[in-house]
């Protein structure tokens, strides 16, 4: 819990941190942060990460720690090809987008 909100707290943040701490955690877990967080630092994780960070980066963290994710192992391949076409096409014209490594949340 110290490490998430240091990584939420210090000057920008750590992003690294805040990765791995919450993208590796199911839904139960990600409640059970949310609840520690807010009995230790009498404040939600949400409003934290929505005050902290910005752009992108917020969206996907706020998306995470919703809960909601779907955890099921079922795989619509349909929607995941629909999905990848438009992923292609949204960024077919952005030259970041074909750059091996690329950080995106500056």
């Amino acid at each position: 819990m110290f490490e998430l909100h240091e990584a939420l707290h210090g000057i920008g943040h750590d992003q690294h941190t805040i990765i791995e701490i919450l993208f590796t955690r199911d839904n139960n877990q990600i409640a059970l942060i949310k609840a520690a967080y807010k009995a230790k630092y009498n404040e939600e994780l949400e409003h934290h990460i929505h005050s902290k960070t910005s752009g992108s980066f917020r969206h996907i963290l706020t998306s995470i720690v919703s809960g909601s994710r779907d955890e099921s192992q079922h795989v619509n391949i349909e929607q995941a090809k629909t999905d990848a076409i438009a992923l292609y096409n949204a960024g077919k014209y952005r030259f970041w987008l074909r750059l091996p490594f690329s950080n995106t949340s500056k």
